[in-house]
Formats: structure tokens, C-alpha cells, sequence
């Protein structure tokens, strides 16, 4: 009796998953051009204010340019670079411990943490006690009205 899976059975399932994990890269990848973007438009725009004196000038001159509508811009570039920052973050651990899904991180973070305990199925329903089936009986029976 032969075992052994054949070639043709596998393709399916590794052609998604290889179609999965690639997904997950181009989406770190596109996270760090974001946050890319957007340090060196930070860069740059903190280059533009610096004063940079010329032979025989002052070192610290009085300011000769209004700073009207510098916060906006430095709220708006620390919120880019903090956005990028974070979706790097969750991509690149999404990419890396390959999870797609919020039961998929659920079940790699009790892993990760010591809890061995794996979930079967993540949308079987855990056995409620007799109050708290009331209340759900109760919240049922107001949103079917």
C-alpha cells in the first residue's frame, strides 16, 4: 500500500499558502515604504527650518519666517511616521509568525506566552451558565422585535 501523497494532491494547498505568505510580505513591504515616505518627508521638512548662518552672520538671528501652520504640519508627520511605525509592526509580526486572521493571533499569543492549550475550533461557543443564558436569551428576544 503507497502513503505517499502525490504531487498533484499538494499543489492546491502549498500554491495558497505560498499565495498567503506573499500576500503578508507585500503588505510589510508597503507598510515600510509608507514609513519610509513619510521620515523623509520629516527629514526634509526639518531641514527647511534649520538656519544655517552665512561668514560674518549671527548664529542664532531672530526669526525672519512666520511658523503659522507648523503645528498641523508636525501633527500630520508624526501621525504618518507613527502609523507606518505601528502597521510595520503588526505586518511584520503577521508575516513572520504567519497569522491572517484574529483567531490565528489569538491562538500564536497563547503559544507564545506558555499556553499550550490549542483551539480547535475558534468560533465553537464555551458552555454559559444559567444566568448569563438568560441575558443572552433577553438581548436575542429585544433585537428580533
Amino acid at each position: 500500500m503507497d502513503n505517499h501523497v502525490k504531487e498533484d494532491e499538494l499543489r492546491g494547498p502549498i500554491s495558497l499558502y505560498d499565495a498567503r505568505r506573499k500576500n503578508q510580505m507585500f503588505k510589510f513591504v508597503a507598510a515600510t515604504a509608507f514609513t519610509l515616505f513619510f521620515s523623509r518627508l520629516t527629514s526634509r521638512t526639518l531641514s527647511s527650518l534649520k538656519y544655517k548662518p552665512k561668514l560674518f552672520d549671527f548664529n542664532a538671528p531672530p526669526s525672519t519666517q512666520s511658523y503659522n501652520g507648523e503645528a498641523g504640519k508636525a501633527l500630520f508627520l508624526s501621525s504618518g511616521i507613527t502609523t507606518g511605525i505601528f502597521s510595520m509592526a503588526i505586518t511584520g509580526f503577521a508575516w513572520v509568525f504567519d497569522v491572517s486572521t484574529l483567531p490565528e493571533f489569538n491562538a500564536t499569543m497563547r503559544n507564545l506566552f506558555g499556553n499550550r492549550t490549542l483551539i480547535e475550533d475558534p468560533n465553537e461557543q464555551l458552555p454559559m451558565d444559567d444566568d448569563t443564558a438568560q441575558v443572552v436569551q433577553e438581548f436575542t428576544n429585544i433585537f428580533k422585535k
